[in-house]
């Protein structure tokens, strides 16, 4: 297979980084992080840093935002070559003034036969990959509208369907790049799917409008962790590659390598900076910069100290359950020869794989036939106590036992078996960051009925709600809706 995306011939002759932050809220420790060490990395090689504001999402993005930002980079002694204040011939540096260049990259690509249109709709693609998921393969577009006809295509159109546009990724190459953490990369381009770069709307999708700007304003230094928003970024970084390898082959004189730059933190994960309580005020966040040791070690003294009361709190919890765990137990037994305890691999804190206990609430032979697949409120492989104890959540008691031994708290995002992790972790690029805490027995995507077979869009967007919002009074919210709802309402964890 041959290569898909190739160093120039010639590197540039200084370094250009760059911050491009969204102004959608006020400066926060994660911004702060990423311009100095881009500022730091363009000035060590005599380069230039630039600042580009990425504010396409005209709901979220505000002017007000975006100056405050401005004034709060210069308070910290942060300053760049080029901005939205400093224009130079490659601005303008905000990406609602650069319409009319994504216009001609899309005009181009369309020429080439690199993109096209895609009439699927939200359902469609939803019911698509659901389906991808079942059969056990990860969910990728599944190319409906690659093949279409232009008369096919007319004909949508006149229907009213909207189109997106779609990038198409090329078949049967390798994908390669240079990460300044893990090296050389390369991914099969087959591995990818073709993806969306311009929405039903007309405006330019993320990936499209980031690798365009900067292919464009000459960056050869990119912090890539906005775009990967989570631990695993092989198949996001793969399809910019392919994208850029594009946008070389018509902008040639615009393109060179992109290098991509992962900021670790101090944990050696990807630091995101969804990781970091926003604040309402500025100066608590730029004090951070100087205290950020002292603050992690208050973080996790408040966060020790809690989880032993809650192990204590939990061991209690056993002694007094004991004679209804133990009634329990029997009428599992009563109900279907076989074991009192299912044991299932799920994957917890750091991605790490841990053995879940559950009263077991199926026949013993359930998934030699299905394999493994979701659990369903009207699912036939449960026995008759199986549904009882699964309407009230009961069958997840003995996980007590997991918090006990650390694998869980008592409240934290819902562990997910590491066969469906590895398939939701492609569709959705955020869903890693949920093991950046310790997986719960209930939380607050559960509490909220996002549960079982439901939308993974929602139950992730609460988990991450859960992780930026933690505080004991959060838990102890869900804790006390685990109660009270439990009763009332029927679904599985």
């Amino acid at each position: 297979m041959k290569s898909s995306a190739s160093s120039p011939a010639a590197a540039p002759a200084a370094s250009v980084t760059r911050f491009a932050p969204s102004p959608t809220g006020q400066l926060h420790l994660g911004n702060a992080r990423t311009a100095l060490f881009n500022l730091l990395l363009a000035r060590r090689a005599g380069g230039r840093f630039i600042l580009r504001i990425e504010d396409t999402d005209t709901e979220r993005s505000s002017a007000a935002h975006g100056a405050e930002l401005m004034q709060d980079l210069r308070w910290l002694g942060i300053d760049w070559d080029a901005g939205p204040d400093r224009e130079d011939a490659r601005g303008p540096y905000r990406q609602s003034q650069r319409g009319s260049l994504y216009e001609r990259y899309f005009e181009a690509l369309e020429a080439r036969g690199r993109v096209y249109p895609c009439y699927c709709t939200p359902l469609e693609l939803e019911l698509s990959r659901r389906a991808q998921l079942a059969a056990g393969r990860p969910p990728r577009y599944a190319g409906t509208c690659r093949g279409l006809s232009a008369a096919e295509r007319a004909s949508r159109a006149a229907q009213g369907h909207t189109a997106t546009l779609r990038f198409r990724v090329p078949a049967g190459e390798r994908i390669s790049f240079v990460d300044f953490v893990h090296g050389p990369q390369s991914f099969l381009s087959d591995d990818i799917g073709d993806f969306v770069i311009r929405r039903a709307d007309g405006s330019a999708a993320f990936f499209f409008s980031n690798a365009v700007d900067d292919a464009s304003m000459g960056v050869t230094q990119a912090d890539v962790q906005k775009a990967v928003s989570g631990i695993d970024k092989s198949s996001i970084l793969a399809a910019a590659g392919a994208l850029l390898d594009s946008i070389k082959g018509i902008f040639s004189s615009v393109f060179f390598l992109i290098v991509l730059v992962i900021f670790m933190g101090v944990d050696g994960s990807v630091f995101n900076e969804r990781m970091i309580s926003r604040r309402p005020g500025r100066e608590p966040v730029l004090t951070a910069l100087g205290t950020f040791a002292l603050g992690t070690r208050k973080y996790f003294a408040v966060a020790t100290i809690f989880g032993g009361i809650v192990a204590i709190l939990d061991g209690v919890a056993l002694v007094i359950l004991g004679i209804p765990l133990a009634i329990i137990a029997a009428l599992v037994r009563w109900s279907s020869p076989g074991p009192v305890f299912y044991r299932q691999e799920r994957m917890g804190l750091d991605g790490k794989a841990f053995t879940v206990y559950k009263f077991r609430s199926m026949r013993i032979d359930a998934e030699q036939s299905t394999g493994p697949i979701w659990a369903d409120s009207d699912d036939p492989r449960a026995t008759r106590v199986g549904r009882w104890l699964r309407r009230f959540d009961l069958d997840e008691l003995p996980q007590l036992w997991n918090v006990l031994r650390g694998d869980m708290s008592l409240v934290g995002p819902r562990p997910e078996r590491p066969f469906f992790v590895e398939q939701f972790k492609y569709s959705l690029p955020q869903y890693m960051l949920r093991h950046k805490v310790k997986a719960g027995i209930t939380g607050w995507a559960q509490v909220n009925g996002w549960r079982g077979n439901t939308s993974l869009e929602k139950r992730l967007e609460y988990d991450l709600y859960y992780i930026e919002n933690w505080s004991v009074t959060l838990d102890l919210k869900i804790i006390w809706l685990t109660v009270v709802r439990g009763l009332f309402q029927r679904g599985v964890a």
